[in-house]
């Protein structure tokens, strides 16, 4: 309910007790914007979080295998592998 602006060295993020990486979860969030792209709709992002997560975990676990979690740049390194 609140906006705390990332720092560039800031790669994750917890949402809803979830760790999340931070760009993924600004790319949820636009998505689930107003039309004017200045307001989160709040209504869309809880109908859709569940589906976001299951998706982001995804691209998580397969970037994480792909890479072998050499990739720091994108925040890999905070999440354990299943």
């Amino acid at each position: 309910d609140t906006y705390i602006k990332k720092t560039r060295d800031e790669r994750t993020t917890f949402v809803a007790g979830q760790l999340v990486q931070r760009d993924l979860y600004s790319a949820f969030l636009l998505k689930n914007s107003q039309p004017t792209r200045n307001e989160t709709d709040r209504t869309k992002c809880s109908a859709t979080f569940d589906t976001f997560m299951a998706h982001h975990d995804t691209c998580i676990q397969t970037l994480c295998q792909s890479t072998g979690r050499q990739s720091c740049n994108f925040g890999l390194r905070d999440f354990q592998l299943a």
